[in-house]
C-alpha cells in the first residue's frame, strides 16, 4: 500500500458561513472581500456594485461552481442558504410529485434527509474551489428561538434554515459567524458586529485565531488569515 502523504500548514482560504437579521449587512460583507461574485438566489444582490450569477436548480449550481474554478474571482458567495433550502425542496417535491416536503416519498422525514444529501454535494463542490484560490462564503437569515439547557430557558438567535440543513453548513464552515448590532460605548450608537464565538445570544465559531467580537467586515478576517499563515510558515522552517 502507497501512502499518499502530504505537507500541512498551507494557507487556505477559510469556509465562511455568516447569518444574521435582515438587512445588517451579510451582502455588504461579501462584497468587502476580495474580487467577489455572487450567487444570488434572494435577488438582494442587484443594487450592489458586484458581479452576480443567477442559477434555477443545483444541477446549474453544481455545474457553475466547477465552471468557476478557472475564472478570476478569489471569492464565491451564495445568497442566501434559506433560498437554495426553498430550491432543494421544490425540486424534492416535483420529483416526489407531491406538494409539501413533509410527504416527500412516503414522508417521515425522507425528504429533509434528500435535501440534505444534496446540500452535501453543493457544499463539497463549494470547498473544491478554495483548491483553486477562491474563498466560499455563505450567507443566511436568522431567527429568534427558545432553547432550554440545564440553567434554564433563554431566547436565542438562530439560522432559520432547517435546523438539518443549518448543521450541515455550520458543521461545513470554518468561520460561523452571527452579524448583529452592539451599542458603541463611545458613542453610544448601534455598530454593526460579526461574533465569532458561540453566546447565550447566538451560534458561532471561528478555526481562525480571530477575537470573539469583530467589525462586520472581511479587514479582521484577513489580518487573521496573515497571522496565521506567518505562524504556520515560521513553524515550518526547518532548523
Amino acid at each position: 500500500m502507497k501512502l499518499n502523504i502530504t505537507k500541512g500548514g498551507k494557507p487556505l482560504a477559510p469556509k465562511i458561513y455568516l447569518y444574521g437579521r435582515e438587512g445588517i449587512g451579510k451582502t455588504t460583507f461579501l462584497t468587502g472581500c476580495p474580487n467577489p461574485l455572487i450567487i444570488d438566489f434572494d435577488g438582494g444582490a442587484d443594487r450592489y456594485n458586484v458581479d452576480v450569477l443567477k442559477v434555477s436548480s443545483t444541477a446549474e449550481l453544481l455545474e457553475v461552481l466547477t465552471e468557476l474554478r478557472s475564472t478570476e474571482y478569489r471569492t464565491v458567495g451564495i445568497d442566501t442558504l434559506e433560498a437554495l433550502e426553498r430550491m432543494l425542496y421544490a425540486e424534492i417535491c416535483q420529483q416526489a410529485k407531491t406538494d409539501s416536503i413533509e410527504k416527500a416519498f412516503g414522508g417521515y422525514g425522507k425528504g429533509y434527509v434528500v435535501a440534505g444529501e444534496t446540500l452535501f454535494k453543493i457544499l463539497t463542490a463549494f470547498s473544491t474551489l478554495i483548491a483553486y484560490r477562491k474563498m466560499p462564503v455563505l450567507l443566511g437569515q436568522c431567527e429568534v428561538k427558545t432553547v432550554s439547557d440545564p440553567e434554564g430557558e433563554f431566547a436565542m438567535f438562530v439560522p432559520r434554515a432547517n435546523k438539518h440543513i443549518a448543521n450541515k453548513a455550520m458543521e461545513w464552515a470554518d468561520i460561523v459567524g452571527f452579524a448583529t448590532r452592539e451599542k458603541s460605548a463611545a458613542t453610544g450608537a448601534g455598530e454593526r458586529v460579526l461574533f465569532t464565538a458561540p453566546t447565550k445570544r447566538a451560534m458561532a465559531k471561528s478555526r481562525l485565531p480571530l477575537p470573539e467580537q469583530i467589525d462586520l467586515s472581511f479587514a479582521p478576517i484577513a489580518a487573521a488569515l496573515k497571522t496565521s499563515n506567518n505562524t504556520e510558515a515560521s513553524d515550518g522552517k526547518k532548523e
